[in-house]
């Protein structure tokens, strides 16, 4: 049996945005703003989801989701109320859907450029690699926010 890990990939992002999706339905916003000590909030766990994604987009050569801005970057600063940047939960619920559906048609539709190099720090890696390595990380979130929401 042979693998297509561009179709696998697609399928696991899709899996995960499913799965997050109906764990955030009925979480409002200041739900999503709930502090837990030692955790970012909800909110920036979501919107830092979909930011990675997209990563994986511009590794694709495919168009981002717009609309997040670098509030939610790796290394900003916590989100611990409204203020500039703080995107609104239902709006960050459409981008998280969005980027599950866009990063899975960018795969879909890559003709097995996988094995295209990029750089990676100051490395070259192939993007099928560093694809992987982001699916880990929006498991790893993903996993986050479960328990974010069920603390929400």
């Amino acid at each position: 049996m042979r693998m297509n890990v561009a179709e696998d990939l697609a399928t696991g992002f899709l899996r995960n945005t499913g799965y997050l999706t109906r764990q955030i339905e009925s979480i409002d916003h200041d739900g999503s703003l709930r502090q837990v000590e030692g955790v970012n909030c909800l909110n920036w766990t979501v919107g830092h989801i979909v930011h990675y994604r997209n990563v994986v987009l511009e590794m694709l050569e495919a168009p981002p989701i717009d609309g997040l801005g670098p509030r939610y970057d790796r290394e900003s600063d916590p989100i611990l109320s409204d203020g500039p940047g703080v995107l609104a939960f239902d709006v960050l619920r459409s981008l998280l859907e969005a980027s599950g559906e866009a990063v899975a048609a960018a795969l879909r539709g890559n003709d097995g450029n996988l094995d295209r190099l990029v750089m990676s720090g100051d490395q070259e890696a192939a993007v099928g690699s560093r694809i992987q390595f982001y699916f880990f990380h929006d498991t790893l979130h993903v996993g986050q926010a479960d328990v974010l929401a069920a603390m929400a």
